[in-house]
């Protein structure tokens, strides 16, 4: 009953094609907004397609910040312009990728950032966070 803030970490659908399980995210993840508890949503490997150019290079993981995941509902539903954040006015989500964001906490006497940034696009939004 007292809760003030809620974080989702990744794959908010199996499929990042399927128009059907966004509709379906937008009608479970709208209520919180609806119930004023702060949300903020962090996509995952399964809500857009990567491309290419990720992966090992002398067994060290690397990311290319320059690459260009295909976004086909993500956006739409929980990215910058979407409805979800213009409802979620508590919620800042202006990365270069547009799918990392934080927001501020009030609880008790304390003040926590919580901060979401997404797997994939840490090479670009590094020098945002």
């Amino acid at each position: 009953g007292n809760i003030k803030a809620v974080s989702h970490l990744g794959d908010i659908v199996e499929d990042y094609d399927s128009l059907e399980q966004f509709e379906d995210s937008k009608n479970i993840f709208y209520k919180l907004l609806d119930s004023k508890i702060k949300t903020m949503i962090i996509p995952g490997n399964h809500d857009y397609l990567p491309e290419a150019g990720f992966g090992y290079n002398d067994k060290r993981f690397y990311l290319n910040p320059d690459n260009r995941p295909q976004d086909l509902f993500y956006k739409t539903y929980y990215g910058k312009d979407s409805e979800f954040m213009k409802r979620a006015n508590y919620l800042l989500n202006d990365s270069p990728s547009g799918r990392s964001s934080y927001m501020k906490v009030r609880a008790g006497s304390y003040e926590y950032l919580m901060v979401g940034l997404s797997w994939y696009d840490l090479g670009r939004d590094k020098d945002w966070f």
